[in-house]
C-alpha cells in the first residue's frame, strides 16, 4: 500500500512509460546555455531504434553509454550503479521508487553535480538518480544495452528539436530562436519537467473529454490513455489485451480498443487504436498528482519533425508528408525479447490469452529459431515487431526451440474488430 511519508517518492519504470515523478527530487537544473557553450545550437546524433531515441551519454565526461533522451520524464536517472561506483560518483540521499504495480520498492540514490557529455560537445553538469538494482528488461525489449535516461531537468530553458528523418536532436539557444516558418504552433505546459498538450477524445460516441497528455519521448507508442483519469472516458466495449510493458513490479497490463474521435493540434483522426491503462486508486492517485490522462509517444511524433520551447511554452510541428500516417499495433498477441550476451537470440516472453499466437500453440520461453522462413542469425527484434505490426490476414511463421525439440507454428495476425 502506498504511503505518503518523508523520503519516499513515486516513480513508474515501464517499456513505454519510462519514468515520471510525483515530485521533484533533483535540484540541478540549469540554462540550455551550458549544453551549448557559448554556440548559438549544437546537433547531437541519435539511434531510432523500436520507438526509443537513444544517444551517447559521456559518465563523468569519460564513459560512453547509452541513455535513452526522453522528455516523459522528470529527472535523470543512472540504470547501472556500477557505473557510478567506477567512476567515483557520490550517492548521498537515499530514496524508494515505487513499482508500477504499486507495490514492489526498489531503491536510488541522488547524485550531486554529475559531469555529463553528449557525443558532439554539450558538456554539462546535472544531479541524477541511480538506481540500486536495475530490475527493467530496456536491454530485451530494445535489443540493445540500455544505461540511463535523460530526463527533464536537463532541457529546463531549451528549445529542442527533434528530427526522427535525420536522427537529429539540435539545442537551440533560446533567446535568439526565432519561430520557423510552415511549422504549425501550439500552446503547451511545462509541469515538472515535462511538457502536456491537450486533445480532444471521444470513445464509441460518448461524450467528448478534454485531455492533457504527456509529451513522451520515452514512449514506443503513438497513444496511451489511463482510463479513470477522467469522467468522460471509458474503456470501449471491444478491446483486446494490449500489453504495455515491464515495469519495476513486472509485466503491466493493458488494453488495446478504438476511439471514434481523437483531435490533437490541427489533425483529426477517427476509429484509431489506442492503448488504455487500467490503474488501481492509489497509481491513479499518483497520476492525477501529476495532472496527466494519457501519453502521446514517438510512434505518433515519429511523423513529424518536432520542436519543443520549453522557456515559452510552445510547441512547432511540420510533418514530413502531407498524408496521414496510418497507427500500426502488434497484432499477433505475441511479446518478443531479445535474449543472450550480444541481444542477438529471440526468445518469446509472453502470449496473450485467445490471440492468434495463443490459438497457434506458442508459449513464453520459446526460443525463435527462425522468422518467416529467415534463420534468427539473420533477423533482428526491430524485423519481428515490425512483421507482427503487419496487416491483417498476413500470415507469421515461427520455429521455435522448446525443452529440446524443435516445432513449427503458423498463424494470421488478427485485429479482433480494431481496424485502421
Amino acid at each position: 500500500m502506498l504511503k505518503k511519508t518523508k523520503g519516499i517518492r513515486c516513480f513508474t519504470l515501464t517499456l513505454l512509460i519510462l519514468l515520471w515523478g510525483c515530485s521533484s527530487v533533483l535540484m540541478g537544473q540549469f540554462n540550455c546555455i551550458e549544453i551549448l557553450g557559448g554556440k548559438e545550437k549544437i546537433s547531437i546524433p541519435f539511434e531510432y531504434k523500436e520507438g526509443f531515441i537513444i544517444v551517447k551519454i559521456g559518465l563523468n565526461n569519460a564513459l560512453p553509454l547509452n541513455f535513452i533522451f526522453d522528455t516523459g520524464a522528470e529527472n535523470t536517472v543512472l540504470l547501472e550503479k556500477i557505473y557510478a561506483k567506477l567512476m567515483g560518483l557520490g550517492l548521498n540521499e537515499k530514496i524508494n521508487i515505487i513499482g508500477a504495480d504499486n507495490s514492489s520498492l526498489n531503491v536510488a540514490y541522488i547524485s550531486r553535480r554529475v559531469p555529463l557529455s553528449f557525443q558532439v560537445g554539450g558538456s554539462f553538469v546535472t544531479d541524477i538518480l541511480v538506481l540500486e538494482e536495475n530490475k527493467i528488461d530496456f536491454n530485451n525489449i530494445i535489443g540493445e544495452k540500455i544505461d540511463g535516461i535523460i530526463g527533464g531537468n536537463v532541457f529546463v530553458g531549451a528549445v529542442i528539436e527533434i528530427d526522427y528523418r535525420k536522427q537529429l536532436i539540435t539545442f537551440h539557444k533560446s533567446e535568439t530562436f526565432l519561430k520557423p516558418k510552415k511549422f504549425h504552433e501550439e500552446r503547451i505546459e511545462i509541469l515538472r519537467n515535462r511538457p502536456f498538450i491537450k486533445a480532444e477524445v471521444s470513445v464509441s460516441g460518448r461524450t467528448e473529454a478534454d485531455l492533457k497528455l504527456l509529451m513522451d519521448t520515452g514512449a514506443g507508442l503513438h497513444l496511451l490513455i489511463d482510463e479513470q483519469s477522467h469522467p468522460g472516458v471509458e474503456m470501449p466495449d471491444s478491446v483486446i489485451d494490449g500489453r504495455i510493458g515491464e515495469g519495476l513490479g513486472g509485466n503491466l497490463g493493458g488494453f488495446l480498443g478504438n476511439v471514434e474521435k481523437f483531435n490533437l493540434m490541427n489533425e483529426k483522426y477517427s476509429n484509431i487504436p489506442v492503448y488504455f491503462q487500467r490503474m488501481d486508486p492509489e497509481f491513479l492517485e499518483i497520476s492525477m498528482e501529476n495532472r496527466r490522462n494519457g501519453i502521446i509517444g514517438n510512434i505518433y511524433w515519429q511523423s513529424n519533425k518536432v520542436i519543443i520551447d520549453y522557456a515559452r511554452q510552445k510547441l512547432y510541428t511540420k510533418p514530413y508528408r502531407k498524408k496521414k500516417k496510418k497507427f500500426r499495433f502488434n497484432k499477433s498477441g505475441l511479446v518478443v525479447f531479445a535474449a543472450g550476451e550480444d541481444l542477438e537470440e529471440y526468445i518469446i516472453k509472453y502470449v496473450a490469452k485467445g490471440s492468434p499466437a495463443d490459438r497457434a500453440g506458442l508459449k513464453p520461453g520459446d526460443l525463435i529459431l527462425s522468422f518467416n522462413r529467415v534463420p534468427s542469425q539473420f533477423v533482428s527484434l526491430h524485423f519481428i515487431n515490425k512483421k507482427l505490426s503487419g496487416d491483417q490476414g498476413d500470415t507469421i511463421r515461427v520455429r521455435v526451440k522448446r525443452r529440446g525439440d524443435k516445432l513449427d507454428f503458423a498463424f494470421l495476425l488478427k485485429s479482433n474488430k480494431i481496424s485502421l
